[in-house]
């Protein structure tokens, strides 16, 4: 059975938590709102909305996944490691799943936009989806055995690595294509570093049907 943190001191547990996940989303708002003002100045209204568009699908995975996998991984007190290989399974084909609906209805976006460039931006950005069960699984864990520092510091780390490479790559002239980038770069990032802090089982096995 995984471990999970102690229900010793839970006020104690519930305040520290509380204070480093607020302090990493001011943080991270502060980052954000610096970004996007640069950002804001570059880039043309349609590709801050092709770029929308990518995102919106990508928090619309996210929640698919964090309502099948995260919470139980949170809630479950006897969690074994069986079990949570199956959910990372899950998640992967989710995931799937979910890129191949998206791939196909893209055609559909495009009767409603003047450019081709959502059919280019939307299948690239949406690899992300393929590194979504690491992070939110990761981050699952870590919340089931309260490291909140931990957690709160990887999600920083992705906004910032986000904002930078963002930044960057659009003042060198990437247009939406510095969104994209960031975003591919800053999931990887934070998937793998917080699979390799939890430890999760991630292997080719890990993301295939257990028997």
């Amino acid at each position: 059975m995984l471990k999970s943190g102690s229900r010793e001191n839970l006020l104690d547990m519930i305040l520290k938590g509380s204070f480093w996940l607020a302090l990493s989303r001011i943080f991270r708002i502060a980052i954000n709102l610096i970004s996007v003002a640069v950002l804001a100045r570059v880039l043309t209204p349609a590709e801050f909305g092709v770029f929308v568009i990518a995102a919106l699908l990508l928090h619309l995975n996210e929640a698919i996944i964090g309502a099948f996998a995260s919470i139980p991984i949170i809630r479950n007190t006897e969690l074994e490691l069986k079990t949570l290989s199956g959910l990372i399974s899950f998640c992967y084909f989710a995931s799937a799943s979910f890129y191949v609906f998206a791939f196909l209805a893209v055609r559909g976006y495009q009767q409603f936009w003047e450019t081709t460039e959502l059919t280019i931006v939307l299948p690239v950005v949406l690899i992300s989806v393929f590194f979504q069960p690491l992070m939110l699984c990761s981050n699952a864990m870590l919340r089931r055995e309260h490291r909140f520092l931990a957690l709160g510091g990887l999600q920083l780390i992705q906004a910032a690595v986000n904002a930078a490479i963002a930044v960057s790559f659009c003042l060198l002239g990437y247009g939406v294509w510095s969104l994209v980038i960031a975003q591919l770069t800053s999931i990887l990032a934070v998937a793998l570093g917080g699979a390799y802090m939890t430890k999760l089982p991630v292997s080719f096995r890990s993301v295939l049907p257990l028997r």
